[in-house]
Parts: structure tokens; sequence; C-alpha cells
């Protein structure tokens, strides 16, 4: 579990937080998902780059991983999710309960609010860029 006061004293993003429309309740989901799951994709990050390395046909020193810390995943959601709440592309929302349709419907999977977090972060990314 998640320290919020802690937490908010360690990152300094209380503000960012409640600029977020998050709930502290969503993002402690996805911080004990990420932790569940945190080892299998350790082990598929190194898997991928010792893959990677027998592939390469050019001499590279060397090629590294990692794996983001759950504490600092929880602080860039934050942070991600206040920026987007107060750049000009408020449609994130929309695209997101677009995306939550065709998945329901072409897929019959219903995404959970980690699903949507996940998501904020990489269409974050794409509108910033």
């Amino acid at each position: 579990m998640l320290d919020q006061e802690k937490f908010f004293n360690t990152y300094k993003v209380q503000e960012a937080f409640e600029d977020s429309g998050l709930s502290w309740d969503t993002l402690e989901k996805i911080y004990e998902d990420y932790t569940r799951r945190l080892p299998e994709m350790k082990k598929i990050a190194d898997r991928l780059q010792d893959e990677i390395s027998k592939v390469i046909d050019f001499h590279v020193h060397s090629i590294h991983n990692r794996c983001k810390d759950p504490e600092h995943l929880i602080e860039k959601i934050i942070r991600k999710v206040g920026v987007e709440k107060r750049q000009k592309y408020k449609n994130i929302n929309e695209c997101l309960d677009k995306i939550s349709a065709i998945t329901l419907l072409d897929f019959n999977y219903e995404l959970t609010d980690t699903d949507r977090m996940y998501l904020i972060i990489h269409l974050a990314r794409l509108v910033n860029k």
C-alpha cells in the first residue's frame, strides 16, 4: 500500500494530483498491479535484451534495460495526467471512451481503471509530440 502523505512529501506532486482529477484509490490499484507484474516484466526485458544482443549486426558496446520503479510510475502518471488536464487537448477522455467502445465491441473486453490509466499515459505522449 502506498502512503499518500509520504508519497507527496517525497515527490512533490500534490498540486499536480489535485489538478489531475485522479483518485488515490485508482493510483493504489495501479501501484499494486504494477508491483505484482514487475518480476515478470523484468524477466521479459532481460529476454528481449538477450535476443536483441544476439541479432545485432553492428558493434554496440552494451545494451541495458530497466523497468520503472513503482513509485516513480505513479509520480509520472500524476505528472502527465496533471499536465494533460491543463493543456489544450481536453478530448483525451473522448478518445479513451472510443477506445473503450472498440475493445468492448470488437474484442469483448471491458477496460479496467488500470487499463485506462496506462492508455492516458500513452495518449498524452502522442498528443504532446
